[in-house]
């Protein structure tokens, strides 16, 4: 299977002392064609040429909405500054059911205003997303109640809380841009993309099926480190008898 994939920065967070330029020459020797941008809404002069002079470009941002309800102007001209279309929520504590109605006013209060500014806002999950509330799943109710919220599924924490990663992109296929590539052994044991409980390769499969060609690798530990571990999932990807 030929790329383009993309790696989630979060991964390289203990070399973040190091700079970010020096991090995106690392990402791109190990092959990336994209990066998935986390923390504060922020890039420097230097920062966006070393992108540049590396090839990569940005597949969406882990940065939440605070951002755009505390300053929505100045935070979305950096994001169309940036190129970035992709808003993504990557975590919410969402252990009872008043945080979950306080999380879908506050998606529901900006997300109109995104949509109508060519963004595109999105919730990566975890496992606890698949936790009921009157019977029903909260991803499920998430998907209901905000009808403008897109997805981003991480498979691995799918299949780590016993739900089917395939039949969840199969359901909301029409609301999915990008897609989590991770793979590990429950918890917090992540591992290489070819070794695990999540089926790699049939998610793949039922993303392209679903007209969805975005993929983004993550492993929240890569050992024995990031160069290492990401040259094999790469190589993984890249032996897959599927055509893009």
């Amino acid at each position: 299977m030929n790329g383009p994939f993309g790696v989630q920065l979060y991964c390289f967070r203990s070399s973040f002392s190091q700079g970010m330029e020096s991090i995106f020459g690392r990402i791109a020797d190990i092959g990336f064609d994209s990066v998935e941008m986390c923390g504060p809404e922020e890039l420097k002069s230097e920062e966006c040429k070393a992108l540049c002079a590396n090839s990569l470009r940005i597949e969406g941002w882990h940065c939440g909405i605070d951002g755009f309800l505390n300053n929505y102007n100045k935070t979305a001209e950096f994001h169309k500054s940036v190129g970035n279309d992709d808003i993504i929520i990557p975590w919410a504590d969402l252990s009872d059911e008043n945080k979950l109605c306080d999380l879908i006013g506050r998606i529901n209060g900006i997300a109109p205003r995104l949509k109508k500014d060519g963004f595109y806002l999105s919730y990566h999950n975890h496992s606890h997303e698949f936790e009921k509330f009157s019977d029903k799943y909260i991803i499920d109710i998430l998907a209901d109640e905000c009808k403008e919220l897109y997805f981003e599924p991480d498979v691995y924490w799918m299949k780590n809380a016993g739900c089917d990663p395939v039949k969840f992109i199969e359901k909301y296929s029409d609301r999915i841009r990008i897609v989590h590539l991770k793979n590990g052994h429950g918890g917090d044991k992540f591992d290489s993309l070819d070794n695990g409980i999540a089926d790699i390769e049939s998610v793949i499969k039922a993303a392209l099926n679903s007209g969805i060609n975005r993929f983004v690798v993550e492993n929240d530990s890569p050992n024995p480190d990031p160069e290492t571990n990401f040259k094999r999932s790469l190589e993984f990807l890249k032996n897959l008898n599927i055509e893009r």
